[in-house]
């Protein structure tokens, strides 16, 4: 019983915060991204129920991005066109999709099939030239053809392709 008095006082002394700790002295500071393009290397395949590259296996090259830059925000464009704006806090970022539309990529054997992808992008930029990111797309169809599309391709829209990756210029 005679130590009970000792142990509230040392525990009331841990919990009280010590005014000279710096919280964010520890905090890794802001990395300035480096303009070019970088290549996208698969790390985890998520979900591919558009069955694009449902074989893809981690190390597959996912194509390359172009970077650019601004201080908080930054653009990605993907080899395939989609772009990307992104803002970032701190290293984590957050990137939205600009609309994608690709008019009748089947030319003239179907020529009514319009694909629609939506996008979000966000992850961890890890050094100048190097981030980590988790990407979501979803792909839909209008048009009258979209369906010989899904029998074509075996799924059926809308349809998601997901995964983790590597980016690095």
């Amino acid at each position: 019983m005679r130590w009970l008095p000792l142990l509230l006082l040392l525990a009331g002394c841990a919990a009280t915060p010590n005014p000279t700790d710096d919280d964010d002295a520890t905090a890794a500071p802001d990395i300035e991204l480096t303009d070019g393009t970088w290549a996208l290397t698969l790390t985890e395949l998520r979900e591919d129920s558009c069955g694009g590259a449902d074989s893809a296996k981690p190390g597959a090259s996912l194509g390359t991005t172009a970077v650019t830059s601004d201080g908080d925000s930054f653009v990605m464009v993907d080899s395939d066109d989609q772009t990307f704006d992104c803002s970032r806090t701190g290293n984590a970022f957050e990137c939205t999709a600009r609309p994608w539309v690709d008019e009748g990529p089947f030319g003239p054997v179907l020529p009514d099939a319009d694909l629609h992808r939506s996008g979000v992008r966000s992850g961890t930029i890890t050094a100048p030239g190097a981030m980590a990111l988790e990407n979501v797309n979803s792909d839909a169809c209008t048009g009258d053809h979209c369906d010989k599309v899904e029998a074509a391709g075996g799924f059926t829209f809308p349809c998601v392709y997901s995964f983790l990756a590597d980016a690095s210029l």
